[in-house]
């Protein structure tokens, strides 16, 4: 069913009991970016060896996410929580960034399963212990910025030796227990929506992993039977036969929607 107008969908979130929230690949920051920013390109440039661009862009682009803010995203966002900061939600989402949470959004009431730059592990997952990044990253960030990269020595798992990196989904074996507490808090938030008026917000989410939104979003929204959803997407709206009648779609870059929507 396609989505009609604006008030369509803001009169049922301010209607709904509760919201949740799927934040796909379109509401992501592109680190292809990050090279054209004068304050980034002198410091990519001291990675000259694929190896240390391999070991090194991380550490850029943590930074990255920290400094730069894409202002359409911003106020996509903005306008996103003007309008469900009063009703009880949870958020899931598929980037790697904290913007959500830096914005305003309730820490406890977000997931973030693909990790993010918070914390370090074993490049092998060897004994799944997560390491605080803050001070190691912001450290090794520093010599980027001053030093040789050659002299850089980068932080080892002290039981196999291995290279730490970034506890997220880019890990050779990523240590998925940084989430886990988080996603209980979503598991149990998510049992007592059962019969209630639950509205459902699919933003921007593609079929990289669709057994973490796109499908439980759809399997929710078919057993209850008082819930909306609502998948907006550039190209990947459509939406499945048996939820057809409660599903909204928009065929539109969810990012400039939110952004653009009218909120009276």
């Amino acid at each position: 069913m396609k989505l009609k107008n604006d008030e369509e969908l803001t009169a049922f979130i301010k209607d709904a009991d509760l919201i949740l929230i799927g934040i796909g690949e379109e509401w992501g920051i592109s680190f292809e970016e990050m090279i054209k920013v004068p304050s980034f390109i002198s410091r990519f440039q001291k990675l000259k060896t694929e190896q240390d661009r391999e070991r090194f862009v991380p550490y850029l682009q943590r930074e990255y996410l920290k400094e730069c803010r894409n202002a359409e995203l911003e106020r996509a966002y903005q306008k996103l929580l003007s309008l469900i900061e009063d009703k009880d939600y949870f958020l899931i989402s598929m980037n790697k960034d904290r913007f959500p949470v830096q914005i305003g959004y309730k820490e406890d009431r977000c997931v973030f399963p693909c990790g993010g730059y918070e914390y370090l592990q074993c490049d092998k997952g060897c004994s799944g212990e997560l390491v605080e990044a803050s001070g190691i990253a912001d450290n090794i960030y520093q010599k980027i910025c001053g030093e040789d990269v050659e002299k850089i020595e980068i932080p080892r798992c002290r039981d196999c030796g291995s290279p730490l990196v970034f506890n997220n989904i880019e890990a050779e074996k990523y240590v998925e227990a940084g989430y886990f507490e988080s996603w209980d808090k979503y598991m149990k938030w998510l049992q007592k929506t059962v019969n209630k008026k639950l509205c459902l917000l699919e933003l921007g989410v593609g079929l990289r992993f669709p057994s973490v939104i796109r499908w439980p979003f759809e399997k929710t929204t078919f057993y209850n039977q008082k819930s909306k959803m609502f998948r907006i997407h550039h190209n990947l709206s459509q939406s499945a036969e048996n939820i057809q009648d409660r599903c909204y779609s928009k065929e539109e870059d969810s990012v400039t929607y939110m952004a653009n929507l009218f909120v009276s």
